[in-house]
């Protein structure tokens, strides 16, 4: 564990009161400088911030604190905190409540814990695939990365040089192998590698994350019309189940780079904009198309894909069935297509769910499309809004040199959040998500906290929510370069459960 630096925990001595003849008694000196060192690192290093009072005011008590505290001695007082916070920490692993480790047991954590917002403990691979499905004569390009062992090898480098952090087909890292399995689906004419730094990221936190092209509705895809994006919208959560049945396959063939790696009991969906509606889908959500033509033909609100519903065969019920076994969690970036589901059809959803959205966003705008899926999904869920987050800021393509003058309405917005800003506190709520509801690693649910979002960004207003909603929890955080006056702020509602 890391050594706290001494002007900061000096500057801590010397603000609960500690000084020349001061009378202070020096076993509550350190006690109380312990107490608040810990709670900050219950919060940086995911202590578990209930087990920390008793801990630390037990080791406090046998230190042998000086009879005096002096100025002069300040400095020895800082080095015996430094060792109290650490023992306490070290010991506190083997103290985790039984119902947790119980939780633990059927699948293998990390190494360590590592913290959601930081980078991961594993270095990242990454292999790319042309997975074919026979049975639809449908080819699906897949991506997968995953847990590596890095020496030497290239970046990955994708479409006109974009780079990510996986390294290209570096060996696996299965010291913490079977890994759970985060499957992505990507936005309308994206591509499976449109958002590298959520998806190397997530890899990095010891899941491997498999990501397909939607053929039909890709990047390359210029000139598709109506009636394909419609086809194409009912192809997408058969690719996602296929690449996943692949993966799967590698992971159970010896002969494979990714021979056991995968634990298929521990599943998660996460998708961006089309990817989310798609993710909706193979988390058990369905379209009845009569009801979802009738919405639009009334003037739904909610038309993002109205252009498309009128090709769906009529009388019918759209659904992934059998779904995906082993799926536990389910998170969307930017989702929209609310009047393709329907509360009933979004209602059906039977995981876990996280939806994140943006306030700039012109395309599936929180009112319009983002909180009416999330009202209408069942418990537990939880809903973020990160303010200046545009449609884009969800993803790496406005990095393309291009996407400046091609998809200018999307990059362009004014005021806009770029990834380097939006992911952070995003790729830190969906890991600690998933860890939770997908691992099982309660401990995490502390970055799921107001406690915790309180202590990362600096500001928290807890106020009543809507119906059915029960907090609403307002994160303040600065951005990098910002003018002056330009805050930007996470919101978050948060239903119990979660």
């Amino acid at each position: 564990m890391r050594r706290l630096q001494t002007a900061w925990l000096l500057a801590l001595v010397l603000g609960i009161g500690c000084s020349s003849g001061d009378g202070s008694d020096p076993v509550d000196v350190v006690q109380d400088v312990t107490l608040e060192v810990a709670s900050d690192l219950a919060l940086q290093d995911a202590v578990i911030p209930d087990l920390l009072p008793e801990l630390v005011a037990d080791r406090a008590e046998e230190v042998e604190a000086p009879e005096e505290i002096l100025e002069d001695d300040l400095v020895e007082l800082v080095e015996l905190v430094e060792d109290v916070v650490e023992d306490v920490v070290e010991d506190v692993s083997p103290d985790i409540t039984p119902d947790i480790a119980d939780a633990q047991q059927d699948i293998k954590a990390p190494p360590q814990f590592h913290h959601p917002a930081q980078w991961g403990p594993y270095d990242v691979g990454v292999r790319s695939y042309q997975f074919y499905d026979a049975d639809r004569q449908r080819l699906v390009p897949t991506y997968v990365w995953y847990p590596a062992v890095a020496g030497g090898q290239e970046l990955e480098k994708y479409v006109m040089m974009l780079e990510g952090k996986g390294y290209k087909d570096a060996p696996v890292d299965a010291s913490g192998a079977p890994y759970a399995m985060v499957l992505f689906s990507h936005g309308f004419n994206g591509i499976s590698w449109q958002s590298l730094s959520f998806t190397n990221f997530v890899a990095s936190h010891g899941y491997i994350v498999v990501a397909m092209d939607h053929q039909g509705n890709t990047l390359f895809d210029f000139n598709a019309d109506d009636e394909l994006v419609a086809k194409v919208a009912l192809e997408r959560p058969h690719d996602v189940k296929f690449s996943y049945e692949e993966v799967v396959a590698l992971s159970m063939n010896p002969t494979s780079p990714l021979f056991g790696m995968v634990e298929p009991s521990r599943i998660a969906m996460t998708g961006h904009s089309f990817g989310g509606y798609t993710a909706l889908m193979v988390s058990g959500g369905y379209n009845v198309v009569n009801d979802a033509k009738a919405e639009c033909d009334a003037g739904a609100a909610s038309d993002i894909f109205c252009p498309y519903i009128g090709y769906w065969p009529a009388g019918e019920t759209v659904s992934l069935d059998p779904g995906i076994p082993g799926l536990k969690a389910v998170a969307c970036l930017a989702p929209g297509g609310y009047s393709a589901f329907g509360d009933p059809g979004l209602a059906a959803v039977d995981v876990p769910a996280l939806i994140v959205g943006g306030s700039l966003d012109p395309t599936t705008p929180m009112d319009v499309e983002v909180h009416p899926i999330f009202n209408a999904l069942p418990q537990p869920k939880m809903l973020a809004e990160v303010i200046n987050a545009s449609h884009m800021s969800f993803t790496n393509v406005c990095d393309l040199p291009p996407a400046q003058w091609f998809l200018d309405d999307f990059c362009g917005v004014e005021g806009m959040l770029g990834p380097d800003e939006t992911f952070p506190p995003v790729n830190a709520l969906v890991v600690s998500f998933l860890n939770v509801h997908v691992r099982k690693e309660e401990q995490y649910g502390g970055f799921l906290t107001q406690e915790y979002l309180d202590e990362a960004y600096g500001f928290v207003v807890l106020q009543s929510g809507e119906e059915g909603l029960n907090t609403v929890i307002k994160v303040h955080f600065e951005r990098v370069g910002a003018v002056a006056n330009g805050h930007n702020f996470l919101h978050l509602l948060h239903v119990p459960g979660v």
